[in-house]
């Protein structure tokens, strides 16, 4: 299960599918700046108030590193959302855009298999 680990909040533990929603939001949103001011937001509610699941979903999914600095994306080795190799079921926002950095189209990465990207990005052999 995916989990966001703040300092304030401790790990704040997701549902898989909750992630993979908010990741496919965040794509449909079209404009960086749009999905930048998204994340942004979750991530100032995180900071502020009592944890929520969809802001830390929201986080996770942006493929963020760090959310202000205060929390750090940790991904639990797991059965669930994972298949016997160890590969997650999809492909992040941050992992897209590094395809992207690699000289892959849109239309390339929207037809890939995760597996395929993870291999392209050497997550996996």
């Amino acid at each position: 299960m995916p989990t966001l680990t703040t300092t304030e909040h401790g790990e704040i533990h997701v549902p898989h599918r909750q992630v993979t929603r908010m990741a496919d939001r965040l794509w449909r949103f079209g404009s960086p700046a749009r999905r930048t001011a998204y994340v942004e937001k979750a991530r100032r509610r995180l900071a502020a108030g009592p944890p929520r699941r969809s802001d830390a979903a929201i986080v996770l999914a942006a493929g963020e590193a760090s959310a202000s600095d205060r929390a750090q994306r940790v991904f639990e080795a797991s059965t669930e959302g994972r298949n016997g190799e160890g590969v997650s079921f999809f492909v992040t926002q941050a992992q897209k855009d590094q395809l992207r950095e690699r000289g892959y189209t849109d239309e390339q990465i929207r037809e890939m298999k995760p597996e395929d990207a993870h291999r392209a990005l050497g997550i996996v052999n």
